[in-house]
Parts: structure tokens; sequence; C-alpha cells
């Protein structure tokens, strides 16, 4: 189901950073922890990836955390990304790199978390 895009509402970045300062307030005090919205640099990975998803909730507003999982995961694959225990951006090392079902929980709940908001945001839940 396509979402109208002239319905009003929240604006892409205020879906983007509010989403991602939920991700960062849950990964707070943990071994992977993020900077919040504000402290990103204009280019940083993680602003691109918070409007990608809303972009692809915006297409199919049936999209699962897991179906998105799976994309982010095979795009990363494809750009010489490999699984690894730490994660090393310089090496494109990621512990993430595994299939849904092999995701820590805490990780498969956070994304869960973050479609939500979207989607509540984005009027379609």
């Amino acid at each position: 189901m396509a979402i109208d895009k002239t319905k009003p509402g929240f604006s892409d970045e205020e879906i983007a950073e509010a989403t991602h300062n939920l991700i960062a307030s849950i990964r707070r005090g943990g071994d992977d922890e993020i900077p919040f919205w504000h402290e990103l640099p204009e280019d940083a990975w993680q602003k691109e990836d918070s409007f990608r998803q809303i972009e692809l909730l915006r297409q199919n507003s049936e999209l699962t955390a897991e179906d998105e999982h799976e994309t982010w995961r095979v795009a990363r694959l494809a750009a010489g990304w490999k699984y690894g225990t730490v994660r090393n951006e310089e090496k494109k090392v990621s512990p993430l790199l595994v299939p849904w079902k092999d995701l820590p929980f805490v990780y498969r709940a956070r994304s869960m978390a973050g479609f939500r908001v979207i989607r509540v945001m984005l009027g379609t839940d």
C-alpha cells in the first residue's frame, strides 16, 4: 500500500530525527552507542539510513523490519562488508551481517521500534 505524500504531517527530517534518537537512546550505555541526531555530521551514514527507511515505508507500508534488515544486509555484503564480531567501519566489518533470525533480540527489538515510530509519524499505524 503506497502512502499519500500530500497528507499533512511530519517532515521526513522530523521523522528521521525522532527515529534515530529513539535508537540512540536505546543504545546508550551499551557497547555500540551512537551519537544523537544533532551530534551527527550532515553527511553521516546514519542520516542516509534513516531517510532510506522512511522512503521504503512510504513506498510499501507493509514492509517489516525483517525485510529491511535483509535488504540492508545484502547491500552491505555487495559493497564489500564482511561479518565480524566487532564493528569496524574502516575495515567494513559488522556483527549485524547475519540473517534476521540470528540477530540478538535487542537488535531486532530496536529495529521493530524504529519502524513503528516511522509508521506512526507517517500516519500508517
